[in-house]
């Protein structure tokens, strides 16, 4: 018998020891892969199945841009995108305007300029002494 098929009573050969730590961390290995590649298979399908979304413009930002009508809400609007012809309506969409409160115009008969609430000094001078 050679030096490395002794061993001492009681304690486990390090080869075995080290052989069945390896096998173990292969099939962790090989598990975690077989779930990364589910997930990266369920994610495309899934990004394929919906489509990324692309948001209208009012107006072509290049040459090979396109164009649908009918897209809700804004439905006479021509809906410019960058992506391939005839996209799927429900794969575009219009961005929402903020809500601005509608400013009120004021008639009057005199111009700007002779208009008395144009300047009020906070001394309370009139400037017409």
């Amino acid at each position: 018998m050679g030096s490395l098929d002794r061993q001492r009573p009681g304690r486990p050969h390090k080869c075995r020891g080290l052989s069945s730590y390896s096998e173990k961390m292969k099939e962790e290995v090989v598990t975690a892969a077989i779930i990364l590649a589910i997930v990266v298979a369920m994610t495309a399908l899934i990004r394929h199945a919906y489509g990324e979304q692309l948001l209208c413009h009012l107006e072509p930002g290049g040459r090979d841009w396109h164009y649908r009508t009918k897209i809700p809400p804004m439905q006479e609007e021509k809906c410019w995108y960058d992506g391939p012809r005839m996209m799927a309506r429900e794969r575009l969409y219009w961005a929402e305007s903020p809500k601005i409160a509608p400013t009120e115009i004021v008639p009057t008969d005199r111009p700007p300029w002779q208009q008395e609430w144009r300047w009020i000094d906070p001394t309370g001078r009139t400037h017409q002494e």
